[in-house]
């Protein structure tokens, strides 16, 4: 920067089409810092930074830059080989590579490239990538680019490195509806910026959102310019009062009471103290208020956070089975709001997700080492599956700690060419070995996003399109909706890929990297005259999501249409 001033030039990014122009004088006698840029990219030497030149920023990142005196002459020296040393910073987000960012400046792509927010909701963004006594800021914290004539993902992304299908899987593509894009994108926009505000008062200096230009639409013509979801969720998250809630997930069952962690986060533009007052919550939908209650809370000094936690009650009683309603928030100080913030919902009652319950079920549990009570279902216990009725639809909880033991394999392969339904629960690295013609592999992945891949398929029925996402696990616990996924023969007619996991992930190079990061968290395999269906979706939180609860019910009532055994 000292350097800068001396040009009386503010420092730039330097491209390729620069070059000649910046090695001209500007026409008043000056050489712009760009000039002294290019001859260090053209004839600077690069050298491991000095050990008493690391500071503490880690040798890994920097590399010592020489500047001689001939490139620096014009701006006032005199400078002498070796008297100069920059250091050149790999880009905070683009490890290995000159991409932008510095040491302070730390580029992240939380939901796109990077980790979902809900990993760093006890402050690790700050925690990582903080150094001791230094600014940490962002000035490029991306969650992807919807593009602005009609809010598709980009296509470099889409098609060159399929990014946006790790958010809404075969949604991101054209001949789909971009709302469902731009919902999930502005969703993770601004749960991230109240997760940074909420978590990392300490640590960070400041955020800037990035791209700005693609939260909008139409932006070459002033008449016809209109914002983008992602513009209306960060300005709410962006309130200099800002009152905001630590939700994990975001399915509901009516009569639920939840406890809700809240925070008020004081970065007022007067500066000053914001007095006590009362925060009030309310559950809406379709303009009916469902629910609502209040509590008082404490002053917060300015440029302060304070916590506070109230019950979310919800009714049990509600004018549809499954409704989309809005949790608001408002903080009010002497009866005038402060700050008002909303996140959509999804309230369903317990018969809602039971629905589809209509066939009789039975539990294959040949050894006592699966856990019966998690099934929140109505059953009876059998030990062998020639115990099983014609009716029945067989369920095998667990079944990775089942299958694996030849007896069992033959008689549940049996079992199921004779045209018997099984539903495989977790049946995980044990089905490629079941099924080895149609299953090649199975991966364990973080599994927070799940994409219908045949959405008309009744498994899906009474499902949304982005409902598959984020199941709600209890205990503070980083919500996901699957464990893992499989590898199948996509082109046989006897194995079908019901949804489709596409793990969040960066550049791709091949082909290969793609498959590495997909698979199938739910399949059906036909044998013989039976069908099984094998998930290793979380439907083990049916209790606390009815989401998942509805899921299983039509998992089971998928099977039980089926043709029974004879």
């Amino acid at each position: 920067m000292r350097l800068a001033d001396q040009v009386e030039d503010q420092p730039r990014e330097v491209r390729s089409g620069d070059r000649q122009r910046d090695r001209d004088r500007d026409g008043r006698g000056r050489y712009p810092l760009a000039t002294a840029e290019q001859q260090v990219a053209e004839i600077g030497d690069l050298e491991e930074v000095a050990e008493e030149l690391h500071c503490g920023l880690g040798r890994d990142l920097l590399f010592a830059v020489e500047l001689f005196e001939d490139d620096l002459g014009a701006v006032g020296g005199p400078f002498h080989a070796r008297d100069v040393v920059l250091a050149a910073v790999a880009g905070g987000g683009h490890p290995g590579c000159f991409a932008g960012g510095d040491i302070d400046d730390a580029h992240r792509y939380y939901g796109w490239y990077d980790p979902s927010f809900f990993h760093f909701f006890h402050g690790e963004f700050g925690k990582k990538a903080a150094y001791p006594d230094r600014p940490l800021i962002s000035q490029e914290m991306s969650t992807g680019y919807p593009r602005n004539d009609d809010g598709h993902p980009t296509r470099f992304y889409l098609f060159q490195h399929h990014t946006p299908q790790s958010l809404v899987g075969p949604e991101a593509y054209e001949n789909r509806d971009p709302s469902l894009f731009l919902q999930r994108q502005s969703f993770i926009t601004k749960e991230l910026a109240e997760t940074i505000r909420r978590t990392n008062r300490e640590e960070c200096s400041g955020v800037l959102h990035f791209a700005y230009i693609s939260w909008f639409k139409n932006v070459w013509n002033t008449q016809t310019i209109e914002p983008f979801p992602t513009y209306y969720a960060l300005r709410d998250a962006l309130q200099p009062v800002l009152v905001s809630a630590e939700l994990y997930g975001r399915h509901f069952y009516s009569g639920s009471k939840t406890p809700i962690k809240v925070c008020i986060i004081n970065d007022s533009v007067s500066g000053k103290e914001l007095p006590a007052g009362k925060l009030i919550w309310q559950v809406k939908s379709d303009g009916n208020v469902l629910a609502t209650g209040a509590l008082v809370t404490s002053a917060v000094r300015y440029y302060s956070n304070a916590w506070g936690e109230f019950v979310l009650s919800l009714p049990v009683e509600l004018h549809s089975p499954r409704v989309k309603a809005t949790l608001t928030l408002l903080l009010e100080v002497n009866s005038i709001v402060q700050s008002k913030n909303s996140y959509d919902i999804t309230i369903a009652t317990r018969s809602w997700a039971d629905e589809g319950l209509k066939h009789s079920i039975a539990i294959f549990t040949p050894k006592n080492s699966v856990q019966l009570a998690a099934l929140p279902i109505a059953a009876r216990e059998i030990s062998s599956l020639q115990d099983a009725r014609a009716e029945e639809v067989v369920i095998v909880p667990n079944a990775e700690a089942v299958l694996g033991n030849s007896k069992i394999d033959a008689e549940l392969r049996r079992f199921v060419i004779s045209g018997g339904p099984i539903l495989l629960l977790q049946a995980g690295a044990k089905l490629p070995s079941l099924f080895p013609d149609q299953v090649s592999a199975f991966r364990t992945c973080s599994g927070e996003i799940v994409s219908m891949h045949i959405p008309e398929s009744r498994v899906f029925d009474g499902l949304e399109p982005l409902d598959l996402a984020w199941f709600e696990l209890g205990g503070g616990r980083i919500p996901r909706a699957c464990r893992g996924v499989y590898q199948i023969e996509s082109q046989r007619a006897d194995t079908t890929m019901l949804a489709e996991v596409v793990d969040i992930h960066g550049y791709l190079k091949t082909p290969a990297d793609l498959a590495k990061c997909t698979g199938t968290p739910l399949v059906q395999l036909n044998d013989g005259k039976g069908k099984v269906i094998a998930s290793e979706m979380m439907l083990f939180e049916a209790p606390q999501d009815p989401i998942a609860g509805r899921l299983l019910a039509n998992l089971i009532n998928t099977l039980g249409s089926a043709p029974q055994a004879s």
